[in-house]
């Protein structure tokens, strides 16, 4: 019997949290570590960017790089949100 519904790639990276189906994320990070991270700018929740290597704050628009699977949420290294 197959299964007639969608397919989920069998990747780390495809998360869900209590039962909610979070899509594909390109970070490689713990979903429940996503769950729990803000913005240290203005608290916002963090997102994974189009860019592999970034989460993006849902309020500010700052950029935070991930380098090595490892988010680094200094200010001073974000990327700005363009004008």
């Amino acid at each position: 019997m197959t299964n007639s519904g969608s397919k989920r790639p069998n990747d780390a990276r495809f998360a869900m949290i209590d039962g909610r189906e979070l899509g594909f994320s390109p970070v490689n990070l713990d979903p429940a570590l996503l769950e729990i991270l803000a913005c240290p700018n203005c608290r916002a929740d963090l997102r994974a960017g189009d860019a592999a290597d970034e989460l993006v704050c849902t309020g500010c628009g700052y950029a935070y790089p991930v380098r090595d699977d490892i988010p680094v949420l200094l200010v001073d290294e974000a990327r700005k949100p363009s004008a």
